[in-house]
């Protein structure tokens, strides 16, 4: 199990780094980044749908369930409030300041990446098609990280080789989730996996639409983007049902 998800973690990693690189040359536009966004969310969505909640439900412990989407809940919430995002949304800031890369973002950056690593970890322990669905969407939602973290580093005038061992560490960080997942929860009860699936819920609920569904907004809408929200979410329905 943890080998399998240590193979399956690569491609977020070899994703944080590429796309970083990719992002100090030239970052994608507008339109395609929000169509990109719009179609991992497609893809988060139906992996809720279809592994995460009723895997949280199957096992009929309603208090784990209660207790584990309260704690996802939770820490997303924290995780929002340490990195100031909800106040920046709340008041922009349009200062020459505004784009300097703080030590606050990078940790909060790690934090959210680790979650996400751990997020794949569960999913393997559940079955097999739900940790490979929760790659495919991990990948799409790093690789914008990634190339908003790139890009702003270099604006605010760090050296390429700093990044790109910024990258790495950070890449490194959603590895370690997963296999500390798989490697932890290999073997766990049925109460406390029901209660893991409900904590992965609210989080990739949280990923979804506070995190992808917004800032693909900002990007600007287009009736392709919003559309392939729909193909993510069908292509994802499919591959589970090819996946078992």
């Amino acid at each position: 199990m943890v080998g399998t998800v240590a193979t399956w973690m690569l491609l977020p990693l070899g994703t944080i780094v590429l796309g970083g690189w990719v992002a100090t040359r030239r970052s994608p536009g507008p339109r395609l980044t929000s169509a990109l966004q719009h179609f991992a969310a497609g893809i988060v969505i139906a992996a809720v749908c279809t592994e995460v909640v009723p895997e949280a439900i199957a096992r009929d412990h309603v208090w784990s369930v209660i207790i584990g989407f309260t704690v996802g809940v939770a820490l997303v919430m924290l995780v929002r409030e340490l990195s100031g995002e909800g106040r920046r949304r709340e008041t922009p800031v349009e200062d020459e300041g505004a784009d300097r890369v703080s030590i606050g973002m990078i940790v909060t950056t790690g934090i959210d990446l680790f979650i996400d690593g751990l997020l794949v970890g569960l999913g393997f322990t559940l079955t097999s098609a739900s940790g490979e669905l929760l790659v495919i969407a991990v990948t799409f939602e790093v690789l914008f990280i990634a190339m908003s973290l790139a890009a702003t580093m270099r604006s605010a005038g760090v050296r390429l080789a700093r990044v790109m061992t910024m990258l790495i560490v950070l890449g490194g960080l959603t590895v370690l989730g997963g296999v500390l997942g798989a490697w932890v929860l290999a073997g766990a009860s049925g109460v406390f996996l029901s209660g893991l699936a409900a904590f992965a819920a609210a989080a990739l609920l949280y990923l979804v639409v506070e995190e992808l569904l917004v800032a693909a907004h900002e990007q600007g809408e287009t009736t392709l983007g919003s559309t392939l929200f729909f193909v993510g979410f069908g292509a994802s329905l499919v591959l589970s049902m090819l996946l078992g």
